[in-house]
């Protein structure tokens, strides 16, 4: 594809505006890209930090931070990227299995109930904090996933207020949109 999908729907770089414009079969190449970057990046950050004795968890923290920043903010497309949803997934699900399948289950069982994918992904970025909080409490590093998780909800907030606004109406009688930048036109 040779066309710019910020100049598409929502305007955003990101999988789920990808997606409804140009579809699932096409998505799967952002996908991969998506998985494969948050996964190296996890264990090139533990491969480097474990020669200086950092714990495992640590070392791929640190290459998740990298790794989102490089996501949200890409220089090259002017620092305006996605919002690392699924990124962020794959990342947990390389520093504990745990984290990433609750964060498969929230989003998911959201996303069926309600159809917002926006909701699904503020409940799965809340998930991801809450977890590592849990799981990861004894580790200052690796705890900076919830300040990630926080950032993301910052991300979020017209769609979460939509979500909100929208909840318990069908989707025929839904008066926003699901998701994008009329969402601010909406509802202030």
């Amino acid at each position: 594809i040779k066309d710019d999908i910020r100049g598409h729907g929502s305007g955003n770089a990101g999988l789920t505006n990808f997606v409804r414009n140009f579809g699932y079969t096409k998505a799967g190449f952002v996908i991969l890209i998506d998985v494969l970057k948050a996964v190296l990046a996890c264990f090139v950050g533990y491969l480097v930090m474990d020669g200086y004795h950092w714990s495992r968890e640590s070392g791929m923290m640190l290459g998740a931070i990298g790794v989102s920043l490089g996501h949200d903010y890409p220089a090259l497309l002017g620092f305006r990227g996605g919002k690392g949803i699924l990124s962020g997934w794959f990342i947990a699900w390389s520093i504990d299995w745990r984290i990433g399948l609750a964060i498969a289950i929230v989003f998911f069982v959201t996303y069926f109930l309600t159809k917002y994918v926006s909701l699904g992904s503020v409940l799965a970025a809340l998930t991801f904090a809450v977890c590592f909080a849990v799981f990861h409490y004894d580790n200052l590093l690796v705890m900076t996933g919830g300040i990630f998780a926080a950032y993301e909800l910052m991300q979020k907030k017209p769609e979460l207020k939509v979500a909100v606004f929208e909840a318990g109406h069908a989707l025929n009688k839904r008066h926003c949109p699901i998701d994008g930048e009329k969402i601010k036109t909406c509802i202030g």
